[in-house]
């Protein structure tokens, strides 16, 4: 969902040509991951640097970096909204920020967004438009670590953060 004054407000804090919106994963990707091949989704907000060609290690050494010089921020963040008890970030993400915007859709929806934000991201951050969509994301949480704790799924993801708009 493109937002403009979130868009100014992320390229004033993350600065100029370091925002994408409406990002494309698979867009420019020298690496495996290719449209038509497999599901690729498309990002509300990304943070760059990017890791879509086969340099991958410089990118990680690169997002890495930048992860470093906003880590304060991102405790911040943690503390005033959602987030795994187990908190890590992801060690193999295609940007080094994913943002999804969640307004009106379905809880299922919601949960995609989630796990896409978390998989591409090295943080994934998920904003609720709203308090019912929160309130939803609360749950969800709750769903994902009955899962796990339940061993249906090996682990869940542990690198979001959920805020209220």
């Amino acid at each position: 969902m493109f937002d403009s004054a979130t868009f100014s407000l992320l390229v004033g804090f993350f600065g100029e040509g370091n925002v994408i919106a409406e990002w494309d994963v698979a867009k420019a990707s020298q690496d495996y991951l290719q449209r038509g091949l497999q599901y690729c989704p498309r990002i509300d907000f990304a943070i760059k640097p990017l890791n879509i060609n086969r340099n991958i290690n410089g990118n990680r050494l690169s997002i890495d970096g930048i992860f470093r010089r906003y880590e304060q921020f991102f405790h911040t963040l943690k503390r005033i909204g959602l987030s795994n008890p187990n908190w890590d970030t992801n060690p193999n993400p295609r940007c080094f920020l994913a943002i999804e915007y969640e307004n009106k859709t379905t809880t299922k929806h919601r949960l995609g967004s989630l796990i896409n934000a978390c998989a591409i991201g090295k943080i994934g951050i998920v904003v609720a438009m709203n308090d019912k969509v929160y309130r939803s994301y609360e749950r969800i949480i709750k769903y994902l670590q009955f899962i796990q704790h339940n061993k249906k799924l090996n682990a869940i993801p542990n690198n979001y953060i959920i805020l209220k708009k």
